[in-house]
């Protein structure tokens, strides 16, 4: 599992335009991130 500065890094990381949230555009234009969701889940995400 991730630690929690790491979950802190990641949302800000995905948080492109720094409004304190974190869109659904945002989660899926980031790089790498449907890698870290399938190992964390086990699941694969729609290409």
């Amino acid at each position: 599992m991730a630690t929690e500065q790491e979950l802190r890094s990641l949302f800000d990381q995905l948080d492109g335009d720094q409004d304190g949230k974190v869109s659904i555009n945002e989660i899926f234009l980031s790089p790498g991130l449907s890698a870290i969701i399938s190992l964390e889940t086990n699941t694969s995400t729609p290409a």
